[in-house]
């Protein structure tokens, strides 16, 4: 039956072969789709390494044509730090007041839901050539806290360690530094990722300028920036500010407000902020959650995949439609073959058997092709999605190959399965009396 149905097939190559390129160029485009998809959606699944429910970033502002500078400009400087400082701690211990707020904290590059980078390479003390981060290694984010970050964020130690104790040993001057380390070290492969525990009482250097010296008390989970962005390759180090800006107190202000906070936090805080947060010189001018700031930064892609989505959905509608018509309109033109085929003992299940494995055998066909060109996007271009996110490509490119013919086999079994039942219950006597 395969053999006569394959030269069937040949023996009307002019009207497969448009069915055929059809199903080849729907199915690199389903592949790129489905690519984009599985990576995105991998990603996102990911850990975040941090808990924004119930947290709200205080926009603030520092009037500074108040203040009457002097003309040194070392003076210029302590006095702006100085200024900066005093109106910083007065708002966070205002804030810390509130009825409803459970943590306060202050941070230059960790806050979430933000793309920006700030960070440095970190150089074992004892040994200069173990250095963890650079490049073409993992990343290092450098981030100088204030407060109770890890209690804001809700960070916690991979050993155990609560938000609270993370707090404890940053306050005591100890860095907290995420398990993802990879030393760098030449001779070293990349793939040796080091015990993170390891570096637990370790003292690095923060950058070939020295500009502090870090020493590392726990160590927890790897801390995405955003949503789609994985933090595989990011070392993330939460730093004391002391440690390198001594008493100066700034940065982005973030706070925790508790689970039983009976109204909406924001509106109220909103309310009153030309009342009770207005200072000499700084001035509260909004307070945002950090649930509306991930809406907006999640919003381009969001809107990509809902694009995505859509265009998968047509094309399966498309070939659905195009397989329907072609094949209802074959088994209007072989009625006198399946009438024959049916009085010389072929069963109605048979029949139907042979018209969806026609579709079935076209599309199999697309298979080496489209693979040839999936391999050349792959490994010449790295145009598709996840190469941007995986080092190896092979188990995603073949997690949406499986998926775009898995999508594409439906659509082929749904497109001909009403004219194989329309063929199934042919009369063959009726059938050769018209004919």
């Amino acid at each position: 039956m395969k053999r006569k149905l394959i030269k069937q097939i040949f023996a009307e190559w002019r009207s497969n072969i448009w069915l055929f390129l059809e199903m080849l160029i729907v199915s690199l485009v389903l592949w790129y789709i489905n690519d984009f998809l599985y990576a995105v959606y991998s990603v996102r699944a990911e850990p975040d390494g941090f808990d924004t429910e119930n947290v709200y970033k205080m926009h603030y502002t520092v009037d500074w044509s108040k203040v009457e500078w002097p003309e040194s400009d070392s003076e210029y400087m302590r006095l702006r730090d100085s200024i900066n400082t005093d109106q910083m701690r007065k708002l966070m211990e205002r804030l810390k007041a509130e009825p409803g707020v459970e943590a306060v904290s202050a941070n230059f590059g960790i806050t979430p839901h933000n793309y920006n980078f700030q960070g440095d390479a970190l150089i074992d003390v004892e040994d200069s050539t173990l250095v963890l981060g650079g490049m073409n290694w993992n990343m290092v984010r450098n981030s100088w806290v204030f407060g109770d970050i890890c209690s804001v964020l809700g960070i916690k130690g991979i050993n155990g360690e609560t938000s609270r104790q993370l707090d404890d040993m940053l306050a005591q001057g100890k860095s907290v530094i995420t398990s993802n380390v990879r030393y760098n070290k030449e001779g070293l492969p990349k793939e040796e990722q080091i015990d993170s525990r390891k570096v637990v009482g370790k003292r690095f250097y923060v950058g070939n300028g020295h500009n502090a010296i870090v020493t590392i008390g726990a160590v927890v989970a790897p801390i995405k920036r955003a949503t789609y962005e994985s933090a595989a390759d990011m070392i993330t180090i939460l730093i004391p500010g002391r440690e390198m800006f001594g008493d100066y107190l700034g940065g982005e202000v973030l706070v925790r407000v508790k689970d039983s906070y009976p109204g909406d936090f924001a509106q109220e805080m909103r309310s009153r902020l030309a009342t009770d947060y207005s200072f000499k010189y700084l001035y509260l001018t909004d307070v945002e959650s950090m649930s509306e700031i991930k809406t907006f930064n999640n919003r381009q892609v969001d809107q990509q995949q809902r694009m995505y989505i859509a265009m998968c959905i047509f094309l399966m509608v498309n070939i659905f439609l195009g397989l329907l018509g072609s094949f209802w309109f074959r088994t209007q033109q072989r009625g006198a073959e399946i009438a024959i085929r049916m009085v010389h003992g072929a069963t109605p299940l048979r029949v139907l058997m042979r018209v969806v494995s026609e579709a079935m055998l076209l599309l199999v066909a697309t298979l080496p092709f489209t693979i040839g060109v999936v391999w050349l996007m792959v490994t010449k271009e790295g145009l598709f999605t996840s190469s941007q996110v995986y080092d190896d490509m092979l188990l995603p490119t073949v997690a949406a190959g499986l998926l775009t013919y898995a999508e594409m086999g439906v659509m082929v079994l749904l497109g001909t399965l009403f004219p194989a039942l329309k063929s199934m219950h042919t009369k063959p006597s009726v059938v050769l009396q018209e004919e």
